[in-house]
């Protein structure tokens, strides 16, 4: 637990007492709620909170072996138990009766011993807002410190407890986690399976032979059980010589029960052949109908989970948006997305605002990993076609919801289309024209030397005159030279500098790339030009 914050903890379900006209369905319906608390009697001792403190006394021997505080109703009669009980006996513990009265919105305390309450407040969970008082110079409202019911609590229902349960089975209180469903679907399932393999390996199959076969005769038998594949036995009448017989057989209705249970896993656990990839091809029709099946088998056992969530975390914010929530030191990071942070001290009117909270139970769903590559795979169906995706990013989700480690292999040179497409305009408007376009270091320098290459496959340089291209691969030859020393220095682990046309460092004192670069291009150019006169 945290200052400031909210918590929430269990509460064993034997320790409340409901009022008795409580609906089944609806816990915010009761009247009052009484939760039976134990609490070292120093702490009670100490407590200014509560009054006639000197009358209460520790719980008595009597009281400890009541069962209180057990999860389970046979645990009074357990070693543990009579370990706890005595465990409380040393502490002296005291008893306490807290009531949560919602018709009267009081909450009152009492304990074992006492006849009077020895607490009896507004509830705490109560809609409060802050008094105010104009100050006497610039008449702004000035808070005093007190505050008074603004109508209505804080908690959803008036109740700060929240009702969850799976089921009820006949044995215990709690319900079971959702794998427990399933096991008995698996246990059939293996049970099937193993006994289907029985029948076939302790009844096997048998032959039936006419004895009159056999006197006419003798090696019939021992050629049946030798007798090898394609091989002819000779018999007096084919029709009634033998017979097989096949105890081996599986019955019809085990298969049966076998399919269907194994259909009933596949509904609860939501795993289709779409996520798996494998089996049939699948619409998204019949992808959406197996989907609505299934999720009525498997999402009533996480609903309850999730609501319980979803419940704390919205009473959490509205009573951190209370004005008597007063943290201290306690800063956010207001900015957007990657911008630089900027704290802000919190208040309360800053939750004062309409939210709406989702909560996904994804640690209650059977093959999680599954699930989600069967939603990306229906995201990226359904979306790939749109103009205004990105298609490299809608690779690179499918990619990663399949756990590819490294997406931007899978993607081959779509990724670089930018370099490539740069590379290829330095070819056409530099390197064929005689000027070199010089070298950055944050270019691809690979991909820019694999396209460099495959300048001599141009339309435009196979037009030039032999003095020309060799004047072109040159050119070309030391543009990719100073791609080679970036990927040098790269590999060495150092930081790429600038480099020149010839491939040495430019000094500030020569202008740098910049004056390199236009004076062989314009000497490029004079050559390139005297060429045809030369030819």
């Amino acid at each position: 637990m945290e200052n400031d914050f909210p918590y929430c903890q269990r509460v064993s379900p034997f320790n409340i007492y409901l009022d008795p006209l409580t609906p089944p369905h609806k816990l915010s319906h009761a009247r009052f709620i009484i939760e039976k608390i134990l609490v070292p009697l120093e702490f009670v001792k100490e407590d200014q909170r509560f009054v006639n403190r000197r009358q209460i006394q520790p719980m008595s021997e009597d009281a400890a072996g009541e069962g209180m505080m057990y999860d389970f109703e046979d645990a009074a009669h357990s070693d543990e138990a009579d370990a706890i009980t005595a465990s409380k006996e040393r502490g002296k513990m005291v008893c306490l009766y807290e009531v949560h009265d919602r018709i009267h919105k009081k909450r009152i305390t009492f304990a074992d011993g006492v006849k009077e309450p020895i607490e009896e407040v507004d509830h705490p969970m109560l809609a409060m807002e802050a008094v105010t008082t104009p100050d006497p110079f610039t008449g702004e409202p000035l808070m005093t410190g007190e505050f008074e019911p603004s109508g209505g609590y804080l908690v959803d229902g008036g109740f700060p407890y929240y009702a969850m349960k799976f089921d009820q089975t006949e044995k215990s209180f709690y319900g079971q986690p959702p794998m427990a469903y399933i096991e008995d679907t698996q246990s059939l399932i293996v049970e099937s399976v193993s006994r289907r393999a029985d029948l076939l390996k302790r009844f096997q199959r048998i032959v039936l032979a006419s004895r009159r076969e056999r006197e006419a005769n003798q090696d019939l038998g021992d050629t049946l059980e030798e007798g090898r594949d394609g091989e002819i036995i000779w018999v007096e009448d084919p029709a009634t010589a033998m017979k097989g017989v096949d105890y081996g057989s599986i019955p019809p209705d085990q298969i049966g029960l076998e399919n269907t249970a194994a259909g009933y896993e596949e509904q609860s656990l939501n795993v289709s052949q779409l996520a798996m990839g494998g089996g049939p091809k699948v619409t998204a029709t019949q992808a959406s109908l197996q989907a609505s099946f299934s999720q009525v088998n498997r999402e009533w056992m996480q609903l309850r989970v999730a609501d319980c969530y979803r419940t704390i975390v919205r009473n959490s914010l509205r009573m951190m948006a209370d004005p008597r929530y007063t943290p201290e030191n306690f800063l956010i990071n207001v900015a957007q997305n990657d911008a630089d942070p900027v704290f802000e001290a919190v208040t309360a009117n800053l939750l004062r605002v309409r939210f709406k909270v989702d909560i996904q139970a994804g640690s209650m769903q059977p093959l999680t990993e599954q699930l989600e590559r069967e939603d990306a795979l229906q995201l990226f169906n359904f979306t790939i076609g749109l103009p205004e995706i990105n298609r490299n990013e809608a690779i690179k989700g499918l990619l990663k919801a399949f756990r590819v480690q490294d997406p931007d292999k899978y993607l081959g040179q779509s990724q670089n289309a930018d370099a490539i497409k740069a590379a290829n305009l330095e070819n056409i408007a530099y390197l064929l024209a005689g000027g070199d376009p010089g070298v950055t270091p944050e270019e691809d320098h690979a991909i820019h030397i694999q396209t460099h290459q495959t300048i001599q496959q141009l339309p435009q340089f196979q037009q030039l005159l032999p003095a020309q291209q060799q004047q072109v691969l040159q050119v070309a030859q030391t543009h990719m030279a100073q791609h080679q020393q970036y990927l040098d220095q790269m590999a060495q682990g150092g930081a790429p500098q600038a480099t020149g046309a010839d491939g040495a460092q430019a000094s500030e004192g020569d202008g740098g790339i910049v004056s390199l670069v236009r004076s062989q291009a314009q000497e490029m150019s004079q050559a390139v030009q005297r060429a045809p006169g030369q030819g």
